[in-house]
């Protein structure tokens, strides 16, 4: 058995080796290119499907599910644009331009509305002919606009000897949303990004991208904000502030020791010169001792000037002297 099957061998190689074989695959192989570009070249009707996607869709009104659907479509073409048709990548558009409207608010397409839209997505030389679908439904909602407040997420942190010399500027500070209503109202604000800076002592402008709560559902007017950072270096001073008396029960003199307090405080230089004492309110206010036996006075400081930091008081309780005038009014 095996030398039967090794001389069955041996006379294959043979007759394989020759040089009439070599011609005989030649020719059998041109004979197949041949036979397949006439069976390629010739007409075929096939039932395909269509992946199908959507274009031009309503700007005032915002879908919220596309349907996932497929497109059959008889397709009759050559054998070469059936092997691209089905290798390639098998997708058909239909057009929101054509979205008609039902009584009760929905939406709807008729595919066989589109077939001369749809066919000019295919070569001349191919021809399609009834689709297997006949009404796609649409869920709509109308889209709205609302105006919201930027919100900075920021932890920024200035070199010593510095402060703020305005405060943060958001350009712009408020961004426009675009969607379903229901969607819309549930938003108060947007926020950014985290901005994290340290050691600042030059003003700049930094950029900040804000977050989209809901980017599937949600359209903001702008993708960025600008940071307008303005910062100085600022220097500590004081300055003598009259005291002034309140509450003082009528027919009564009230005298505070001393008369003056020093308010030390925080300001940028370009505001040095700005400050006097009338950028502080210095209070002795007799109600904080009336129920009381003591003899000091705690000093309350108000801040009248927006480019001063206070710091402290000096001394922060005076001694008081109240007695009662003599000639007083009953």
């Amino acid at each position: 058995m095996k030398k039967r099957y090794y001389k069955a061998i041996n006379q294959f190689k043979i007759h394989t080796s020759g040089r009439d074989f070599k011609v005989f695959l030649v020719f059998f192989a041109v004979s197949f290119f041949f036979w397949g570009l006439i069976k390629m070249s010739k007409l075929y009707t096939q039932t395909l499907s269509y992946v199908v996607s959507y274009i031009n869709a309503p700007v005032e009104l915002m879908v919220d599910e596309l349907p996932d659907v497929k497109l059959e479509l008889v397709t009759t073409a050559s054998g070469f644009r059936f092997v691209s048709y089905i290798i390639g990548n098998k997708n058909i558009e239909l057009s929101f331009s054509k979205l008609r409207k039902f009584n009760d608010g929905s939406y709807y397409l008729l595919p066989q509305d589109q077939i001369t839209f749809i066919k000019n997505q295919f070569s001349s030389d191919v021809n399609l002919s009834h689709s297997s679908l006949d009404t796609l439904f649409f869920d709509f909602s109308k889209k709205v606009s609302k105006k919201i407040p930027v919100e900075l997420n920021c932890d920024i942190k200035l070199s010593p000897s510095y402060k703020y010399k305005n405060k943060l500027k958001l350009l712009p500070d408020s961004v426009v949303i675009t969607g379903r209503k229901l969607d819309v109202e549930k938003v108060i604000s947007i926020k950014t990004d985290s901005l994290i800076i340290d050691d600042v002592f030059n003003s700049d402008e930094f950029i900040v991208t804000l977050v989209n709560p809901a980017e599937d559902l949600l359209v903001l007017s702008g993708k960025n904000i600008s940071v307008d950072v303005q910062v100085e270096r600022y220097t500590q001073s004081g300055v003598d502030v009259q005291i002034e008396l309140k509450n003082v029960p009528k027919g009564y003199l009230l005298r505070v020791f001393p008369a003056k307090a020093k308010v030390v405080f925080n300001t940028g230089l370009t505001h040095y010169n700005d400050i006097t004492q009338h950028s502080f309110k210095v209070v002795a206010d007799y109600n904080l001792i009336k129920n009381t036996e003591s003899n000091f006075i705690k000093l309350d400081v108000g801040v009248i000037s927006d480019e001063a930091e206070f710091i402290r008081v000096e001394p922060s309780d005076v001694e008081f002297l109240l007695r009662k005038i003599d000639n007083a009014v009953n």
